[in-house]
């Protein structure tokens, strides 16, 4: 036996393994660096402190807030957003199901019966991409029916347009 056979006999076995242990170890990396970054926050803050300079209020919520550019700035910028990815996410499985299933042959079981199963799984991506869809199209109804504030309202009117 050589290494190569032996490594394709347990790769069904490394399969879950792995996909199991991924979870934690994405948490585990996720948790310790918002815990470094906490740790970096609380010593900057203690070192105004000891320093003796006044704290203003937003130089510490700006500091805890963080600089994540991406993020909306209100729930009716999220729910946009979403509903256009959930969309785009169910349109893409819809297309998955279709094109991975319309070039599968119909085979002949051994007494003598034609099974085409393409329509079968074809229906069946479809049915779970809906999920998707219709979480989607939920998110954009709340986009456009959700009254806006005032300081949305205001605050999109003080932007500069974009060029």
């Amino acid at each position: 036996m050589d290494t190569g056979s032996i490594f394709l006999e347990a790769l069904p076995l490394l399969i879950p393994i792995v996909g199991i242990l991924t979870g934690p170890l994405i948490m585990y990396i996720w948790f310790r660096y918002s815990a470094r970054k906490n740790e970096e926050v609380q010593k900057t803050i203690r070192a105004l402190i000891e320093s003796g300079q006044p704290i203003a209020p937003e130089l510490v919520q700006e500091l805890t807030a963080g600089h994540d550019g991406a993020k909306p700035r209100n729930r009716r910028d999220q729910d946009l957003r979403w509903g256009i990815i959930l969309v785009a996410l169910s349109i893409g499985l819809m297309l998955f199901g279709v094109f991975n299933n319309a070039f599968e042959r119909p085979f002949v079981n051994s007494q003598g019966v034609l099974i085409d199963r393409r329509l079968d799984n074809i229906m069946d991506m479809v049915g779970f991409a809906s999920i998707f869809l219709a979480i989607g199209l939920a998110r954009l109804a709340l986009w456009k029916w959700m009254p806006r504030r005032k300081s949305d309202a205001a605050s999109d009117r003080d932007a500069a347009p974009r060029a």
